[in-house]
């Protein structure tokens, strides 16, 4: 199959060249619509289709959000034009990091057909176009949605470490901007474990298929020294168990 994975995920902070946004009855701050959300680094993992990690980069590291956005909206439509298949896989992007993709390409005015040409991308109930693992897992609303900090906890991944979502603009205003995209890698390639696990949950993945990959994807944050915080932490008996698929009496 002509198939890849494209793991993504985001981290933002206040665009101030937009009108303020509107603050509660009480005073206080709302969490701002996707538009004032700035793109500061976007993180991304590349699977094939065996779900083999084969790369995890930065998008665009080092330049601007246009020039960021550009080459993600280029690496996909030119996906699109040559036929391969792109299932994206977040974790909440159909409720936030797509909506501020696209939300952004508006704001500059770029292109992004591969969105819009296919059913599947922006469908929710289909696992063709895009993964929203998050919603996937709370069976579409059916039930509460939880974190990818416990649904890493839950497979065996160290979850978040020393910083959250909401500690970027600080430490952006800090200078502290590779440890952001340290924090962002290490996001993108704990959603990528929590795929491999749902792929075996979903019967996608054999277990001798998922623990192939997931030995792949350890053997890559071992040799990137961003993800390396990660490894004392993984319980690697619970990410990879030797239990597989149940066996009737």
């Amino acid at each position: 199959m002509n198939r890849q994975y494209l793991v993504l995920d985001l981290e933002t902070v206040h665009d101030t060249s937009l009108p303020p946004p509107k603050k509660r009855k009480d005073g206080s701050d709302s969490f701002p619509a996707v538009p004032y959300h700035k793109i500061a680094v976007m993180g991304a993992a590349l699977l094939d289709a065996d779900c083999r990690l084969r790369s995890v980069w930065i998008v665009g590291e080092g330049r601007d959000e246009f020039a960021s956005l550009a080459a993600l909206v280029a690496f996909l439509n030119v996906r699109l034009s040559e036929g391969v298949e792109t299932t994206l896989i977040s974790w909440n992007g159909r409720g936030f990091d797509l909506p501020v993709v696209v939300a952004r390409c508006l704001h500059h005015g770029l292109a992004f057909p591969w969105y819009y040409q296919q059913r599947d991308t922006r469908y929710r109930y289909s696992t063709e176009g895009h993964i929203d693992l998050m919603d996937l897992l709370a069976d579409y609303g059916a039930t509460r949605a939880y974190s990818l900090d416990l649904a890493a906890k839950l497979i065996g991944m160290p979850g978040k470490l020393d910083c959250n979502g909401a500690d970027v603009q600080a430490m952006i205003d800090a200078g502290e901007i590779e440890q952001v995209r340290a924090y962002c890698m290490q996001d993108v390639v704990q959603t990528a474990a929590l795929f491999l696990r749902v792929q075996l949950l979903r019967g996608q993945l054999a277990p001798s298929g998922y623990t192939e990959a997931m030995e792949g994807l350890l053997a890559k944050i071992e040799g990137e020294p961003r993800l390396a915080p990660l490894l004392p932490l993984i319980n690697r008996e619970r990410l990879i168990p030797r239990a597989g698929i149940p066996v009737a009496a």
